[in-house]
This record gives C-alpha cells, structure tokens and sequence, in this order.
C-alpha cells in the first residue's frame, strides 16, 4: 500500500474516533445530568398509597355489570389532607 492510501486510512480512523469520543462526551453529560436530577427530584414529596378491591358481575346477555368496590387511601405525608 503506498503513502496515499495509508493517508486515507488514517484520516477515516481519526474521524471515527472522534466521532466516538463525541458521542461517549454526550453520553456522559446525560449521565451526570440524569444522576444530579434524581438526586434532587423526590426532596419533600411522599409516595401515596391506594388498594383497590372490586368485585364484579356480568350479565353477558344484557351487557350489564353489578358490583362493589373499596378503595383504601394511605396518606404517607406528614400533612392532612
């Protein structure tokens, strides 16, 4: 292989290269973004809680349905609602 195809060649794995250390920075700033966000998104916020229970009947004839259901509320926040 001569000189100028040698050229090329380097010159297509250089691009290539930074291309990946491009894509790799990119990566990484969405990373540290993603990692800070979390950290502060959940401050002063409390997970709610909700059972359901229900209990169904069908008329396939009439397509009616008959039924009961409880709903049980937790309220995990310091504060009343």
């Amino acid at each position: 292989m001569h000189g100028l195809g040698k050229a090329r060649i380097l010159i297509f794995f250089k691009k290539k290269l930074e291309m990946v250390k491009s894509r790799f920075r990119s990566l990484l700033g969405l990373f540290f973004f993603m990692a800070i966000s979390l950290g502060y998104a959940q401050n002063g916020r409390f997970q709610q809680a909700v059972a359901y229970k229900m209990e169904v009947d069908m008329d396939v004839v009439t397509n009616q349905y008959k039924g009961l259901q409880s709903l049980s509320y937790t309220n995990n926040s310091p504060d009343t609602l």
